[in-house]
């Protein structure tokens, strides 16, 4: 048999499950009725995964659902905008209707201003990208690298982010590959800071003066 239960918000949910899930991380397998796998998975709370979601009171919300993502990639996975999630509704932010426009005049699109976290109604609010350099020891000695860190909406699910380079401020190009993800700080609100460092030593860059910019783009 198969019966409908509701959960939050007027979620309706076809079937009943009696447990819990792992707040540690588990495998959920989901079947049809003839028994055909819809979706067989296993999310964890250790980085890549939203740590945000491992009991700091947000869910884990699948990236996009519409778009059909792979379960299995932590990528796709995001910590709730709010405390205990949402279930039955969203607590995604919709792309402005004048993503070229700038209501506290303070030289940042109302596009950038959502897509990292700021307001575009208060001029004092902006988020910046960053560029810096910083010594550490990745396994070859303490060495100096090459940092840019930005800051992610996480409700702002369209975004995509990309850091491009140039060496005279034009003919940009994806840099992304120039960079390993090095860590991702939480900032409260739905908001993350996510810090990159280059691949290379700066002394091994070869000495050319180069520049560095982040690009966000709308995925459709």
């Amino acid at each position: 048999g198969r019966s409908v239960g509701s959960v939050g918000g007027g979620a309706v949910v076809a079937g009943v499950y009696g447990g819990s899930l792992d707040n540690g991380g588990e495998r959920i397998g989901l079947v049809d009725g003839l028994g055909v796998v819809i979706r067989n998975f296993v999310y964890d709370d250790v980085p890549p995964w939203p740590v945000a979601a491992d009991g700091g009171g947000s869910s884990l919300v699948l990236v996009s659902p519409g778009s059909l993502p792979d379960h299995t990639d932590a990528l796709n996975w995001r910590a709730s905008f709010g405390v205990g999630g949402t279930p039955g509704g969203v607590d995604t932010l919709a792309f402005p209707a004048d993503p070229n426009g700038d209501a506290d005049g303070d030289g940042v699109s109302a596009m950038l201003e959502v897509a990292m976290g700021s307001s575009d109604g208060d001029a004092g609010s902006r988020a910046v990208p960053g560029l810096s350099r910083e010594m550490m020891d990745v396994g070859g000695g303490v060495e100096e690298f090459v940092v840019f860190e930005f800051r992610v909406n996480l409700a702002a699910e369209w975004a995509r982010f990309r850091i491009e380079a140039a060496e005279d401020l034009d003919g940009w190009g994806d840099a992304t590959g120039e960079f390993v993800h090095l860590e991702t700080v939480g900032e409260g609100g739905g908001v993350e800071r996510r810090r990159y460092r280059s691949v290379v030593p700066l002394e091994e860059m070869g000495g050319e003066r180069r520049f560095y910019r982040l690009a966000v783009t709308r995925e459709n």
